[in-house]
């Protein structure tokens, strides 16, 4: 007890008499205003402190010449290295880095309790590779291995995500079995897009875009052609949430729906029931007389269409064809009888001939 109040005594009279000392020879400096200094001086670095800097911080110091501040930790707790006003909890002037051996590496661990370590934390890095001057960012399921690259960036700028190989591309995906690259809008009714971009030789710009969209019934995505930004420029292919496909309509109400001409070297449809039903024997062929009676009451051949239908309703390309072929087969089995009425007409003819020249003779 007689040891820690001789103590307090001295501190309370060195506080009371010191006075502005120079840090020659010094290793505590007590300056009454209201600072400590202690001090370290050899003949390779100069002359080195540390201690409450006017009463409202503490810091590091070199002294060359005058007084630098190196490392600062303001009242409020904010820390500087290299600036003595840090405005956040760490504030670094200029650069700074971080090395394992020959890479450059800025790790970061979290913990949700702030404890112990254990596999409830995560960790990552940033990590500069100097062999090839990539910059990789990686991250590891918890702190007992090693964290794994999620994504590099090259030297020359291109991005790869999921591996660490980047292609000739400006960026290269690997994803997993599920997903490779998610875009999303929160925005009622709004797009997710990617947009491509040129530019002519004018300096014009031109864009392409692919959108994912909701059109008030059905899930969508549109593909855009190259447009100036015209205000209004619709969707020139879409696929509804059905698979239906629309060319120049967004509203695809079959398989594939085309709002305009289509020009293709064949087109192939598959069929079943190709009329050659109609060359069996049990084929119920409509004899002229009816085809006549139902052309004059309907306006149309049998089985066929009538023109308000088709107006409305369009045409069904493979049943059309086969309904003109099962006009084309009738036909053919008119023209066969008929050419076999005009033979025995013939034949009659030359009796008839006969006939009458013997009885001139």
């Amino acid at each position: 007890m007689k040891k820690l109040t001789l103590i307090l005594f001295l501190i309370s009279a060195l506080t009371a008499n010191a006075q502005d000392l120079t840090h020659n020879n010094r290793k505590v400096i007590l300056n009454s205003a209201n600072s400590i200094s202690l001090f370290q001086t050899n003949s390779t670095s100069g002359i080195w402190a540390s201690g409450i800097i006017n009463g409202d911080r503490w810091g590091i110091f070199e002294d060359a010449t005058s007084l630098k501040e190196r490392l600062t930790v303001l009242a409020g707790g904010n820390v500087g290295i290299g600036t003595n006003s840090p405005l956040e909890k760490l504030q670094v002037g200029n650069s700074f880095a971080f090395h394992d051996g020959g890479h450059k590496v800025l790790g970061f661990l979290y913990s949700s309790s702030g404890t112990d370590l254990d596999t409830s934390k995560y960790a990552a890095e940033i990590r500069l590779d100097p062999t090839y001057g990539n910059l990789r960012l990686g991250t590891s399921p918890d702190v007992n291995g090693a964290p794994v690259t999620r994504m590099t960036i090259d030297k020359l700028g291109r991005v790869a995500i999921g591996t660490t190989y980047t292609s000739n591309g400006v960026l290269t995906v690997n994803g997993n079995a599920s997903t490779s690259i998610r875009i999303e809008n929160d925005v009622n009714s709004q797009e997710s897009s990617i947009r491509f971009r040129v530019k002519n030789a004018s300096g014009s710009f031109y864009h392409s875009d692919i959108s994912s969209f909701y059109d008030g019934n059905n899930g969508i995505i549109g593909i855009k052609a190259p447009h100036n930004n015209t205000p209004g420029v619709g969707y020139d292919f879409v696929v509804n949430s059905f698979g239906n496909v629309g060319i120049g309509t967004t509203s695809p109400d079959a398989k594939l729906a085309v709002s305009g001409e289509i020009h293709a070297k064949e087109v192939k449809v598959d069929l079943v029931g190709w009329p050659d039903y109609v060359f069996k024997k049990d084929y119920n062929l409509p004899t002229l007389e009816e085809v006549e009676k139902h052309i004059t009451e309907k306006g149309h051949l049998i089985n066929m269409p009538s023109a308000e239908k088709v107006a409305v309703n369009g045409i069904q390309l493979g049943e059309m064809n086969k309904l003109l072929l099962e006009k084309i087969e009738e036909l053919t089995l008119y023209i066969l009888e008929q050419d076999k009425q005009i033979k025995a007409l013939k034949e009659l003819d030359k009796r008839l001939l006969k006939i009458e020249q013997m009885t001139k003779d």
